[in-house]
C-alpha cells in the first residue's frame, strides 16, 4: 500500500536513514505484486538494498528477479544438523540422519532450484528467533535446561557447534549468525530462544573459533 511502498513510504524512509534493506517476515502471506513493489521501491533509493524473503521451503517463486534477493535459507539448517547431528527430533519437524554423499545431494538441489544470483546471497542460518537454538539442538539430553546443561552433554554440542558453524562459514553465501551462538548461548523453541546475551558467561574459547572462521572467509 501506499503507506509502504509509495512516496516518502516506510521502504524508502528506512533505506534513506541507512537501513541495508529489508527482511519480509512470512512473505508468503504477501502477494507477489507486493513484494515486487517492495523491491522496486527498496532499489530506487538504493540499487544495492537487499530484500530478504522469509520462506521455510522452496522459495523460486520469490526469487525470480523481480522481487526478493534472497531467502532464510531454512534448508541448509535442516540439512546441515542432520549430516552433524544425525536422526535429531525438532520442533519444526524431525530430522532424519543425512550422510555426506546426502547433505552434497541435499545442496545441490537448493542450488539447482535458485538462480545463481540468489543462491550466491541465500541467508544460511542455522537457528533463528523461530527456532530452538543451534546449541541446544546439538547438545544430546531431553529438552529441559538440566539435560542441555550438563557439563558432559554441553562438550559434545560444542563439539558439534564447531563442526556446523565451520561448514556454514565456508558455505556459498551469506552466513547468519543469529546473537550469541558464537559464545555459547542456548536455549529451547521460542521464547526461550531469545534469552539475553550472556555477558561475563561467555564461551571465549569458542568465540575465537568464530573470529578464526570469519576472519578466513573473509580474506
Amino acid at each position: 500500500n501506499e503507506l509502504s511502498v509509495g512516496e516518502d513510504g516506510l521502504v524508502e524512509t528506512w533505506i534513506e536513514r541507512g537501513s541495508a534493506g529489508w527482511r519480509l517476515d512470512v512473505a508468503e502471506s504477501m502477494s507477489h505484486e507486493f513484494q515486487a513493489s517492495i523491491r522496486d521501491a527498496a532499489k530506487g533509493v538504493d540499487p544495492e538494498a537487499i530484500v530478504i524473503a522469509e520462506q521455510w521451503h522452496d522459495s523460486t517463486p520469490w526469487l525470480l528477479g523481480d522481487q526478493a534477493d534472497s531467502t532464510m535459507n531454512y534448508r541448509f539448517r535442516r540439512a546441515v544438523i542432520a549430516l552433524v547431528n544425525g536422526a535429531t527430533p525438532d520442533p519444526d519437524g524431525s530430522l532424519e540422519a543425512l550422510t555426506p554423499t546426502g547433505f552434497a545431494r541435499a545442496m545441490e538441489a537448493v542450488r539447482e532450484d535458485y538462480p545463481p544470483p540468489a543462491f550466491g546471497a541465500l541467508m544460511n542460518l542455522v537457528d533463528s528467533h523461530d527456532t530452538a537454538r543451534i546449541l541446544w539442538t546439538l547438545t544430546p539430553g531431553e529438552d529441559n535446561d538440566a539435560a542441555k546443561t550438563d557439563p558432559a552433554a554441553l562438550a559434545e554440542g560444542v563439539e558439534k557447534l564447531r563442526l556446523v558453524s565451520t561448514i556454514q562459514l565456508t558455505f556459498p553465501g551469506m552466513a547468519s549468525i543469529y546473537y550469541g551462538d558464537e559464545v555459547g548461548l542456548t536455549g529451547f523453541d521460542d521464547p526461550d530462544d531469545r534469552r539475553p546475551y550472556p555477558w561475563g558467561a561467555e564461551d571465549l574459547e569458542l568465540r575465537d573459533h568464530y573470529r578464526t572462521l570469519a576472519r578466513l572467509r573473509a580474506e
